[in-house]
């Protein structure tokens, strides 16, 4: 582990700032450091940050009523534990001090370790697969697909294989979630078309105009604009290959509760 200058200053930084003081001792926890090198590490965050630390015998202390840099503020340490970098060193909070609770869904059932092998394999060489694949159109029955992987995803509670459609004309990417895919195998003979251009992994923006459910009241409205990131004229820049998604979470056509104000949006316009 490579342990920078900026690393332990962060540290005592956000511990200082969020714990009142750091002493020798909290920094020899988190780090293989020296006592030498914890010491010195004091020094430097109180010289680089002199209007919010202040060197004590033997500690560091925040300067009560300070304003906080942005590395120490709410909104960096909240983008830490969101990123899954909220490590007692990194974060400068343990877990019993700043406790974080994730919400999982029930685990999917991953793919076969063959199937996942050959797929992963094709991924990393570039070259195509056929995947057995169980789509949920209605009265749809498993099928064999001609694919070119080019990414794996991640979203929610699903993992997800992200691959050029090699039966359509313009190879578009498609989303195949890992739990649907029944099978894989090879296809030694069959070679990445040369008109395919290979995706670069980054998606197109899509530009949306948001309409809210008109039954919410302003407050509601507001909420839901900042849990959305809606702007103040309606509108919302996300993903292209996530629309389905969002719309399918955001905007079903009942809820079993009805105490609930639900959809949250009423309408989605696509803009040029």
């Amino acid at each position: 582990m490579i342990i920078s200058k900026n690393n332990l200053i962060n540290f005592i930084l956000r511990r200082a700032v969020w714990r009142g003081e750091v002493k020798r001792f909290d920094i020899l926890s988190a780090f293989p450091v020296s006592n030498t090198t914890a010491t010195s590490a004091m020094d430097d965050a109180v010289v680089r940050y002199p209007k919010v630390l202040r060197r004590d015998p033997k500690a560091v202390s925040y300067i009560r009523h300070a304003e906080l840099p942005y590395e120490a503020s709410a909104e960096r340490m909240l983008q830490l534990m969101e990123s899954g970098h909220g490590s007692y060193s990194e974060s400068g909070l343990d877990e019993h001090e700043l406790q974080v609770r994730f919400a999982k869904f029930p685990p999917s059932r991953p793919l076969g370790n063959d199937s996942l092998e050959l797929i992963m394999r094709a991924l990393i060489g570039e070259y195509p697969l056929d995947i057995l694949y169980a789509g949920l159109r209605r009265g749809e029955s498993a099928r064999w697909r001609a694919v070119l992987p080019t990414a794996f995803e991640r979203f929610k509670n699903q993992w997800r294989l992200i691959a050029h459609d090699l039966e359509q004309k313009t190879y578009p990417e498609r989303s195949f979630v890992f739990a649907r895919i029944l099978g894989a195998k090879a296809v030694p003979d069959r070679k990445k078309p040369r008109a395919l251009k290979l995706a670069t992994g980054f998606d197109s923006d899509i530009k949306l105009t948001i309409k809210l459910n008109p039954l919410m009241t302003d407050d509601q409205k507001k909420a839901v604009m900042n849990e959305l990131g809606i702007d103040q004229h309606d509108r919302l820049v996300i993903p292209s290959r996530s629309l389905h998604d969002f719309k399918r979470y955001y905007t079903p056509k009942s809820l079993d509760n009805n105490n609930i104000t639900w959809p949250l949006i009423a309408e989605i316009k696509e803009e040029p």
